[in-house]
């Protein structure tokens, strides 16, 4: 028999049905149950923009704080990388909006944010796909500040494909 475990902390995406869709990221006792000293309820909900915004992907830093990744419609139709730090998010103090937040744009087309990952000195590194406008998409990759989510080194677009290429997920190697 196989047992299987519950991940204690997921990203995704919501809609209540009267609005755009939002960030939604929850965390969980080892029984399953939702973790009601995270934002009261186990649950929280954020918005980047006037647009949809989707989670894609996830990470905890060595201090214990949420890192999520995705992506966000700007409001002219265009999707940018969007990373959000959840700085305090707890029964003593529910305050959705007390997360550092970053929109990164790398080109005039879409920019899908999917995965990321915290590296050994905290800085966030953040991975997916840019598209130029002309639907020839490449890699992307973003490193972020853990204070102030600033980019550090700026971020790189990397052809791998004359045609198309999408990054969805990367792991930090030791």
């Amino acid at each position: 028999m196989t047992s299987v475990q519950a991940l204690p902390v997921v990203v995704g995406t919501s809609n209540s049905g009267s609005g755009n869709s939002e960030f939604a990221v929850a965390r969980f006792n080892d029984d399953g149950s939702l973790d009601n000293t995270f934002d009261v309820d186990g649950r929280v909900t954020t918005s980047f923009t006037a647009g949809d915004d989707v989670g894609s992907g996830i990470a905890v830093q060595s201090d214990g704080k949420i890192v999520v990744v995705g992506s966000s419609d700007d409001g002219s139709g265009k999707w940018r990388f969007v990373v959000a730090r959840f700085i305090s998010i707890d029964a003593g103090f529910p305050d959705p909006d007390n997360i550092g937040k970053a929109i990164t744009s790398f080109t005039a087309g879409d920019d899908i944010g999917s995965g990321i990952a915290v590296q050994s000195d905290g800085k966030i590194v953040v991975v997916g796909t840019a598209d130029d406008g002309s639907g020839d998409s490449d890699f992307a990759v973003a490193r972020y500040n853990p204070a102030d989510l600033s980019l550090t080194g700026g971020g790189a677009v990397v052809e791998v494909a004359a045609a198309s290429s999408q990054l969805r997920q990367m792991v930090r190697l030791p």
